[in-house]
């Protein structure tokens, strides 16, 4: 993983090479230790309702390096900033204030700039300002390119976009070449996932590129209400989304209650990287695929071994 930071092996080639393997980094990166890094952070949670204080030790502090590094490792700028959510969210709970949204605006953009940096090898050679308003047009401007694009194809006349054929990926990519013959990265494997099928959909000539697994774009759950049932799609998803969020709120808040930690920690890493996953990118099978269930599972029971064997006492 180091690799991937200092820049010998390019983080897109990183993530291909791991073949069928992959979902053993997803279930790591993506739940274990985001679920790990919450539980930490709701033990914090409780000592500030008590303290009233917010402490920031040594252990919070090397606990937060670790995991950005963890997740930048791995040749994803948005997995480190996500596991560092997934600990904010406990940290800040109910805390929704102007103050609160500078302070983790700050910090985000800086790891995000930091890791443009690292990955990005074409603007290595900008200044800072040249790498900033990279990072800027990123995150404010290109993320509407899938939506933009959506709305001017729905315009044009009949979408040729088989929504459908995505919804496989639920199977993962093991059971879709079990059962329709089509291996992973092959020519016609972008039909199989939402976000690939959209980016060869909007840029059919860059198809080997999408199947390599290298590139492409952010969707949104927009595009795929759009694309999935047209103009009456939009709202069925935007009201889909808000009610999953009510929902979620609710049994996080329910569990910080009741001090299931356990609970919280893995239902916060639910609503980040499956809930919020789906929103920015699209792909409603995110929210049951067989790697998140297990991925859930899994970090929910070592949470609770951990529990068992040896409750977490930091301070």
């Amino acid at each position: 993983g180091y690799q991937v930071l200092y820049g010998p092996i390019e983080k897109g080639d990183f993530r291909t090479q791991m073949g069928y393997f992959g979902f053993v980094m997803a279930i790591l990166t993506k739940y274990l230790v985001p679920s790990l890094f919450a539980r930490i952070c709701l033990e914090y949670y409780n000592i500030r309702k008590f303290s009233r204080k917010l402490m920031i030790d040594r252990y919070f502090l090397s606990s937060s390096i670790f995991c950005i590094a963890i997740g930048l490792s791995f040749g994803s700028k948005a997995t480190g900033i996500l596991i560092l959510t997934c600990g904010v969210i406990p940290l800040l709970w109910k805390q929704r204030t102007a103050i609160t949204a500078i302070a983790l605006l700050i910090p985000g953009l800086t790891l995000i700039f930091v890791s443009s940096y690292l990955f990005d090898s074409f603007i290595a050679d900008r200044s800072f300002w040249g790498i900033l308003d990279y990072v800027l047009r990123r995150a404010f401007v290109l993320t509407a390119e899938a939506p933009w694009k959506a709305w001017d194809l729905y315009r044009a006349g009949p979408v040729d976009f088989n929504y459908p054929l995505t919804l496989a990926q639920f199977l993962g990519s093991g059971l879709i070449f079990l059962f329709f013959g089509v291996a992973k990265y092959s020519d016609t494997a972008y039909k199989y996932e939402f976000t690939t099928g959209v980016t060869a959909l909007f840029y059919p000539t860059l198809v080997d590129e999408v199947n390599s697994g290298r590139w492409n774009i952010t969707c949104t759950s927009y595009v795929e209400g759009l694309l999935a049932m047209g103009l009456v799609g939009i709202p069925v998803f935007a009201v889909l989304g808000g009610y999953i969020m009510g929902r979620m709120e609710n049994a996080i808040t329910k569990s910080m209650i009741n001090n299931k930690l356990s609970k919280g920690s893995v239902l916060i890493v639910y609503y980040v990287f499956a809930f919020f996953s789906w929103v920015n990118s699209g792909g409603i099978v995110t929210l049951f695929h067989p790697i998140t269930i297990v991925g859930i599972l899994f970090s929910y029971y070592f949470l609770r071994l951990i529990d068992r064997l040896k409750p977490i006492r930091f301070l």
